[in-house]
């Protein structure tokens, strides 16, 4: 891992870590942020590699129920959304 995707993936987890995804702004924003990193760090969907790191940001969050999903595959989807 080089250290700009430490720095950009660090960046997206301190983000769940505060909680700023609880809102719809927030949540667009995670989606956002993880869009932009798989675009940067050439991540594909559906690949070891992007499965690996979507499920530790799965980790970071709380597992609370959202608009936008409930479980770890409607979080994936919800986060692979613009990268289909």
């Amino acid at each position: 891992m080089n250290e700009f995707e430490k720095y950009e993936l660090d960046f997206i987890k301190n983000f769940i870590r505060e909680h700023h995804y609880r809102d719809d702004f927030g949540r667009k924003t995670l989606r956002c942020l993880w869009t932009a990193y798989c675009y940067h760090q050439d991540l594909n969907p559906d690949t070891a590699p992007y499965d690996k790191t979507i499920y530790e940001l799965w980790l970071l969050t709380d597992k609370e129920d959202t608009w936008d999903w409930c479980d770890f595959t409607s979080f994936d989807f919800y986060m692979g959304v613009y990268l289909s």
